[in-house]
């Protein structure tokens, strides 16, 4: 529903609080454009075909593009999925935990697939894929701070010859990965499984050591044969004598 027909119809609604459910349950009625566009929600492998999802506003231009969600679903806020193109895939996990996300594929781009698993938490990522055949594969209980970008090129880099030099796009983050605030992630990227990206860092290449700490612009492995926790470092040394 446009935004403007929104407001003048909440413009009736005398009572506050009825007024602030009408514009929530309204503007995140997904925007879809197409044929064969579908907003799947997964119970216990039962698939639902749903056309909202509570503090999830999407809008989908193209045909044949799928959105799943797992549950139980993570408590989403101010989060947002923009998806332009055909053939494309984006699928998020189940998760206990408090996820604000941003997915902007906004380019008329074809097959990227983009994976999120399971125990996510998110305090703001911003991820903008907008190449042909893109994947990001974000694995299970991983943890990002705030102020998040995984992007990828979006243009084209040409050799002498006319021909793109940067048309391969993936980005790989393994299993329990902590990455901190203000990082960035580029394509080629990977980060192997039980490994910290530390805060302001740039991550553009392949690293495959696991259980390492990685940092720096580009990030390069500080510290090795670690692993870490949810739980607060001073808390944890009370509960643990």
């Amino acid at each position: 529903m446009n935004k403007l027909i929104i407001q003048i119809m909440a413009s009736f609604i005398f009572n506050k609080q009825k007024r602030k459910e009408f514009r929530k349950k309204y503007n995140t009625l997904p925007k879809i454009k197409g044929y064969d566009n579908k907003i799947i929600l997964v119970y216990k492998n039962n698939k639902k075909e749903v056309k909202t999802i509570n503090n999830v506003d999407i809008r989908i231009h193209g045909n044949n593009n799928k959105v799943i969600f797992h549950t139980p679903l993570p408590n989403f806020v101010k989060s947002k999925i923009d998806l332009v193109g055909d053939n494309n895939l984006i699928e998020l996990g189940s998760s206990p935990y408090t996820i604000e996300l941003e997915i902007s594929c906004k380019w008329r781009n074809h097959n990227r697939q983009i994976r999120i698993g399971n125990n996510f938490s998110s305090e703001k990522t911003s991820i903008f894929i907008n190449e042909d055949n893109a994947i990001l594969d974000i694995g299970d209980d991983c943890m990002f701070s705030n102020d998040i970008e995984i992007r990828t090129d979006g243009h084209a880099i040409l050799d002498e010859k006319g021909n793109v030099v940067n048309n391969i796009c993936e980005i790989m983050i393994g299993n329990h990965c902590w990455i901190g605030r203000r990082c960035l992630i580029l394509k080629k990227a990977v980060l192997p499984d039980n490994s910290i990206l530390g805060a302001n860092s740039l991550l553009n290449k392949n690293h495959n050591e696991k259980n390492c700490i990685y940092a720096g612009n580009p990030a390069k492995k500080i510290k090795e044969k670690i692993k870490w926790l949810r739980e607060n470092a001073s808390i944890y040394n009370r509960e643990s004598k």
